[in-house]
């Protein structure tokens, strides 16, 4: 991905996503690691009328995508 001129892997894009939406610790966790602080935040910003969650950012949608 080029962005200005600069050559951006896709790893800074998505770590540069996580930091405007101030998700960054995001990165840190696995599948065997789950923070229970982390996902209390999530449930508390999830939306079940648009199934989406509400974060300071703007709404972010989880797709079929994003989880494969």
């Amino acid at each position: 991905m080029k962005m200005l001129d600069l050559e951006v892997s896709d790893e800074d894009w998505f770590r540069d996503r996580l930091a405007v939406t101030r998700l960054a610790d995001l990165a840190k966790t696995g599948h065997q690691h789950l923070d229970p602080c982390l996902i209390s935040a999530f449930a508390e910003r999830w939306n079940d009328e648009t199934s989406s969650f509400h974060m300071s950012a703007g709404e972010i949608t989880v797709t079929l995508e994003d989880v494969s």
